[in-house]
């Protein structure tokens, strides 16, 4: 059993610790808010021990991981310290806002030897399945051309520091687009 603490007990936060209640691999044990008055409820139903310090859950030898439900602009710096600290880490995507700063949480990652898993949780959504069947049909490819200024016609590319939608749906390796 891993247990982890999650930081970020709104509304997501709340979805994410009924979505591993009944598991038998994760015990989310702790939750690390800025307000725990307001979480107490949340707490007492769940049977979290409710803290104010990110660094105190990195410290606890106890937590072998953590769930981040922060805010996107927090992911990079809260991703590198959770792996500096040993910690396996799950985060929402977006994992960061640059590909700069992905990298870096990646190299923090492999150099700490801990695992970074990132959720993506419209990619069981029945519109989204729908998208992807039309996409591996081919329904869609007219409808994602575009003319070109060279008079021939290209896919559109994905705006720099994004991962093409495209290659995930084609089952393709999906890499950050450069510029």
């Amino acid at each position: 059993m891993l247990n982890a603490a999650i930081y970020g007990l709104g509304r997501w936060g709340g979805r994410l610790i009924d979505s591993v209640k009944d598991s038998q691999k994760i015990r989310l044990v702790k939750g690390v808010t800025r307000d725990p008055a307001a979480h107490r409820e949340l707490a007492s139903k769940t049977g979290l021990e409710l803290v104010e310090s990110y660094s105190e859950v990195l410290r606890d030898p106890k937590i072998d991981a953590v769930v981040l439900a922060t805010p996107h602009s927090q992911h990079h710096e809260q991703i590198v310290q959770a792996a500096q600290a040993g910690k396996h880490i799950y985060t929402e995507k977006p994992m960061t806002l640059t590909r700069k700063t992905a990298e870096q949480a990646v190299e923090a990652v492999r150099t700490a030897g801990v695992t970074l898993s990132v959720g993506f949780n419209r990619r069981h959504a029945p519109a989204f399945l729908d998208l992807a069947r039309r996409v591996r049909l081919k329904a869609l490819r007219k409808s994602l051309k575009r003319p070109h200024k060279s008079g021939g016609r290209c896919l559109r590319p994905p705006k720099k520091g994004h991962v093409s939608t495209a290659k995930l749906l084609l089952n393709r390796k999906a890499q950050m687009a450069t510029p």
